[in-house]
């Protein structure tokens, strides 16, 4: 598993993008945001968009109204 996420790293790299740090502020935000979804893995996506102000890449609606999506 360790090769992949180091070939997956490298690609993102070459590509020009990162991987966000979860912060345990993130995690707080997620778990106290004001939403309707309880996915927590959800929560915690669109967390991590808002704290760095990044969109997100997804096809779920879901997001809508919460962070920039695209897809």
């Amino acid at each position: 598993m360790a090769a992949y996420v180091d070939q997956l790293v490298a690609l993102l790299d070459q590509q020009g993008g990162r991987v966000a740090d979860l912060l345990p502020a993130i995690c707080l935000t997620g778990g106290t945001m004001d939403w309707h979804h309880r996915d927590p893995f959800d929560r915690l996506l669109a967390a991590t968009a808002l704290h760095y102000a990044y969109p997100l890449i997804s096809a779920d609606t879901v997001f809508d109204g919460i962070v920039e999506r695209i897809w």
